[in-house]
């Protein structure tokens, strides 16, 4: 969520509000169902960590904990609350490819493009992937969210290490930045 205005610049395009969050609309409400079908908590995390997010979220659902983190101010916060028996999803947030780099179980409903034509918004890019995968779907269906989330619920530690191999080129993680670190030393 952000406060964006009544439209946003893209690309040279001007895209609405509506446009920008209906796919948390349409995505949001099956979340919420899964959680309630497996009785599972649904927490949101929240960029700003403002009341209209919140408000913004509870006018989509009713049933979940919001923690209230603001970036700016608090910005490891979000971080903290992951843990190993989390299943971390979202429309597309970085935190979602950080947390699939530390190997947590992580789904992608990329679906913003869809709605915006911008496929900037899709899963990996500017990777070239196909419309869906294993915890990925770049476009609205009730069946693949569903899908990704059963399978985030089930899957077994060391099929999900090998899953989140296939991705370490799109996000890796360096705990103690040496790639970095080492980079800069070169320079």
């Amino acid at each position: 969520w952000r406060p964006y205005r009544e439209f946003i610049v893209i690309n040279d395009v001007n895209i609405k509000h509506e446009d920008i969050y209906k796919a948390d609309t349409i995505i949001l409400p099956l979340v919420s169902d899964f959680c309630k079908k497996h009785n599972l908590q649904l927490k949101i995390l929240s960029v700003l960590g403002v009341d209209e997010e919140k408000l913004f979220y509870e006018s989509i659902i009713n049933e979940f904990e919001f923690h209230k983190t603001n970036k700016n101010t608090t910005p490891y916060r979000n971080y903290e609350l992951m843990s190993d028996d989390s299943m971390i999803v979202g429309v597309d947030s970085q935190l979602q490819y950080e947390a699939l780099a530390r190997n947590y179980r992580t789904g992608f409903f990329s679906v913003r493009g869809h709605y915006i034509k911008n496929k900037s918004y899709t899963f990996s890019w500017p990777k070239k992937v196909n419309s869906s995968g294993t915890i990925w779907c770049n476009y609205p269906n009730k069946t693949e969210v569903y899908n990704i989330m059963e399978y985030l619920l089930n899957v077994k530690e060391d099929e999900w290490l090998d899953e989140v191999n296939k991705y370490k080129d799109i996000m890796a993680y360096d705990s103690e930045n040496k790639i970095i670190i080492n980079t800069l030393k070169l320079e």
